[in-house]
């Protein structure tokens, strides 16, 4: 339909919503408000997830409202819906149901491992377009970063470390992604040419929407995206440094001794010297994309949509609901990581 219809991330990220909220009633010991919240097929969390489990391989479009197609972020919104859903269809004795979803998940994840592309070193955002904008030929979009942050388990407890890993901030093709944004977006606008914290984030390189200007809640999904890759590797005790995530890790050190030192393949614990200073070097850059936010929000703090390329004022829609979710959610990352929960 019109304004970009079907968007199908929407009915995984309202099944995977109830579904926490159904875990919540079973851990209270009350499966009965769980069970109805289940539903069936003609309503409820399993008509959700029966739309996905029959729907995913179909293109829709993205998050920006704009292109037709197989995107990351939907893929990884479904998978998680997916996954829940044969969780609580299991603890709720639909075990067929439960195998059909977890098949599903399956084959969403092959669907997504087609994404990275190791000629260009970084996920791409779409694939086998068929309707929408036909110029977005870098395949770069930040909309990538917000499938690593928000397409995650909304009960860890629910999911194996395994299925958790999957795409998450600290895998080395998310971070390789992540760099090369914040590359082309350091050239390609003016305002981050300025002595300023931090980078102003767009949504993808070739974007003409206003003039095509960095977004405030991508610059602050950003600082969330080092502050939950810096957890992770934290709980982990281990960086890895891979080929794909060498630049992006590189792009944290001050020293040049430092950075001469690091090299694809190493495994950073604890008592390697380059650990704690990568993990203060992600710190930093969270904090440094929160500081760029602030420089530009209006003197009495509101945030519009977007800051304008050249001069930094804000610019488009104002109060975008959407920026104030993004720095609560980035600060809520920072948090966590600092008092280490």
């Amino acid at each position: 339909g019109p304004w970009g219809r079907p968007q199908d991330d929407g009915p995984a990220e309202e099944a995977s919503t109830l579904i926490s909220l159904a875990a919540e009633f079973m851990k209270e010991g009350r499966p009965d408000l769980a069970r109805e919240l289940y539903g069936d097929a003609n309503g409820g969390i399993k008509a959700g997830l029966e739309y996905v489990s029959h729907r995913w391989r179909n293109t829709s479009f993205d998050v920006w409202e704009e292109v037709k197609a197989h995107h990351f972020d939907t893929s990884m919104a479904q998978r998680y819906a997916m996954l829940e859903g044969a969780w609580l269809a299991r603890k709720l004795g639909d075990s067929g149901a439960a195998d059909w979803y977890e098949a599903q998940a399956r084959g969403i994840e092959a669907q997504l491992q087609r994404h990275w592309d190791p000629a260009r070193g970084y996920l791409v955002t779409a694939l086998d377009r068929d309707e929408g904008l036909d110029y977005k030929s870098s395949g770069l979009d930040a909309a990538v970063i917000l499938a690593a942050i928000h397409r995650r388990p909304l009960d860890e407890q629910v999911l194996s470390a395994a299925e958790r890993d999957f795409f998450s901030p600290s895998d080395p093709r998310v971070l390789a992604t992540a760099h090369a944004l914040k590359r082309a977006f350091k050239a390609g606008y003016a305002v981050n040419q300025r002595d300023l914290p931090g980078t102003a984030i767009g949504r993808y390189p070739e974007d003409r929407y206003y003039g095509g200007n960095p977004w405030v809640l991508l610059t602050a999904a950003f600082s969330q995206l080092h502050s939950m890759a810096a957890r992770e590797f934290m709980q982990k005790r281990a960086v890895p440094v891979h080929a794909e995530s060498l630049a992006f890790f590189l792009d944290l050190l001050e020293d040049p001794a430092d950075r001469a030192a690091l090299r694809a393949g190493l495994v950073l614990t604890p008592e390697h010297p380059l650990f704690t200073k990568v993990i203060l070097g992600m710190m930093r850059e969270s904090d440094a994309y929160l500081a760029r936010v602030k420089v530009h929000a209006n003197p009495d703090g509101s945030l519009s949509e977007q800051m304008d390329r050249d001069s930094g004022y804000m610019t488009s829609a104002r109060d975008l609901t959407w920026n104030y979710a993004s720095l609560l959610s980035a600060l809520e990352a920072r948090d966590a990581l600092r008092e280490g929960r």
